[in-house]
């Protein structure tokens, strides 16, 4: 009970309020990248919640206390996929989903039943939406890239076709038509394998790859409030699970159900590009650790000897 109460939801409902006054600043971007760190933290700290609650709803910091990335994910995956296999500690009256989750959930979320069973449906819809997201390859490779060090250059991109009148010559700026544009997004740089018939377990050879993404920071904060709301239920719900009366937790949730829909109503088009060069196997030569160890080794001795 100490640990479930000390989570606090309206951390990440203060960050939104925090970093989207920033927003029309010299410092807009800093505002809008902190404002996706939090976001990130917010769908990482949702999702443990969730996943604790129904593995270990009994020993719910143990559970928060162990638990790894890749086990959170693959636990997502399937719950989002509809066909959940994993363990877990609730006696089930119907399949594992985010809607069966969401009714037991908000069960005592209001004496209205009609308005129960909205508020069921919405966050359902929400949690599986942010899932989607929080599971998407290159929305892990972001939030790596702000929170260590913060890699991860601020800024979006605009993206735009047009068809060349002259072979070689880029059309007319006035020709060109913008599929996608943001002024708020983030570009950073990933580490990938290099696929060919020649590779090995533990292969130390890797190219580098450039990706950008476009995201409106509006909606980010409009995102980090439905997440304070979601983690506050969830937590009300472990406080149940360990013993708490109906009536001594509170459940929130916005007056508006078209607000759960805020973070989507904005489109910024084209959402995601890549640059990086494409490298062939027969381009490299692919070194062992080994080898690669030798090479440190002998430049050493070489030092040594010089000196």
């Amino acid at each position: 009970l100490e640990f479930i109460n000390a989570i606090d939801p309206e951390y990440f409902e203060y960050q939104a309020l925090a970093h989207i006054e920033n927003l029309n600043s010299e410092h807009k971007q800093r505002a809008a990248l902190a404002l996706r760190n939090s976001f990130h933290h917010g769908l990482e700290t949702l999702f443990a919640l969730i996943c604790a609650v129904l593995q270990a709803p009994d020993c719910i910091h143990g559970w928060m206390l162990k638990y790894t990335l890749s086990d959170l994910r693959a636990l997502l995956t399937e719950l989002n996929s509809g066909r959940v296999n994993f363990f877990h500690k609730h006696n089930l009256e119907k399949p594992l989903s985010w809607l069966y989750l969401s009714e037991r959930v908000h069960e005592f979320s209001n004496k209205d039943p009609e308005r129960v069973k909205e508020t069921v449906l919405l966050f359902a819809q929400l949690w599986q939406r942010l899932c989607r997201v929080y599971l998407d390859e290159q929305t892990v490779n972001e939030y790596n890239s702000i929170k260590h060090g913060h890699r991860a250059l601020s800024g979006g991109f605009t993206f735009a076709i047009g068809v060349e009148k002259e072979y070689g010559v880029p059309a007319p700026q006035e020709n060109m038509t913008v599929i996608g544009a943001s002024e708020f997004g983030s570009s950073f740089f990933v580490a990938e394998a290099i696929q060919g018939k020649n590779k090995i377990k533990g292969d130390p050879n890797f190219k580098t790859g450039r990706y950008a993404l476009n995201w409106d920071a509006e909606a980010t904060a409009h995102a980090l409030n439905l997440i304070s709301t979601s983690i506050n239920n969830v937590k009300s719900y472990a406080l149940r699970l360990n013993g708490a009366k109906p009536g001594t937790v509170i459940f929130t949730r916005p007056r508006d159900p078209e607000y759960f829909d805020k973070p989507w109503e904005t489109s910024v088009g084209v959402i995601g590009s890549s640059l990086g060069v494409v490298v062939d196997e027969p381009q490299i030569k692919r070194f062992t650790r080994e080898e690669i160890e030798e090479k440190f080794k002998k430049a050493a001795r070489e030092k040594r000897r010089s000196a």
